[in-house]
């Protein structure tokens, strides 16, 4: 009677341990799934851009905001360096352009800014470049995402930039690690009735064909 007894006691243990360890291995592929799911390609977001994205997360009738002209070029007289981005605001996306200099008067890489968003002083956005339009072979060239993460506070922007060459898939997540960009007048800059208006305005800057 003993025995079984004994037997009956490890026949329960046995059960009570595989529910458990199933429930584990269980609640171990549900993270493994949930981190796959979550899983994005690093800086690959974006190399196939259209220009038909932009504010498409927003009224497309909604006023387009000027926030401002922001730099750091730095000119010897023969040569530029640094970068301008101009913002706008359309509801809660951020529109606006990218130049990078480096060297020539010329921007060397430029694009329209594709993914952007500021709050509280946060500032997180994306750009598509190609090198400048001025160059040969201009729509033949390889696409640059720059990736900016950093904050606006008054006349400042300040944070880093990583960059991703979609043509080689390889990324730069240290590509410049501090970045200080000041309010600027340089080109005159204006406000817009909604996000037709701006885009038939830089439709230059937007042509991606040309």
């Amino acid at each position: 009677m003993k025995t079984i007894s004994n037997l009956l006691a490890f026949i329960l243990f046995l059960t009570l341990y595989s529910c458990g360890s199933g429930e584990k291995h269980k609640e171990v592929d549900n993270d493994i799934q949930a981190e796959k799911q979550t899983a994005i390609k690093p800086g690959n977001d974006g190399c196939d851009f259209s220009t038909m994205q932009i504010g498409e997360n927003s009224n497309t009738q909604s006023p387009v905001e000027l926030i401002g002209l922001f730099e750091n070029l730095n000119n010897t007289g023969e040569h530029t360096y640094g970068y301008t981005i101009s913002l706008w605001k359309l509801d809660a996306e951020i529109l606006g352009f990218f130049n990078r200099y480096e060297g020539s008067l010329e921007p060397n890489r430029s694009g329209p800014i594709i993914k952007g968003k500021l709050n509280n002083g946060n500032l997180h956005f994306k750009v598509w470049t190609k090198q400048g339009k001025s160059y040969k072979d201009w729509q033949q060239s390889d696409v640059h995402i720059y990736s900016f993460t950093g904050q606006k506070k008054n006349t400042k922007i300040t944070g880093h930039f990583s960059m991703h060459d979609c043509s080689n898939k390889a990324s730069f997540n240290d590509f410049d690690e501090q970045v200080e960009l000041l309010h600027s007048d340089m080109w005159e800059l204006k406000s817009y009735k909604n996000l037709k208006d701006w885009k038939q305005n830089h439709d230059y800057k937007l042509d991606q064909e040309e």
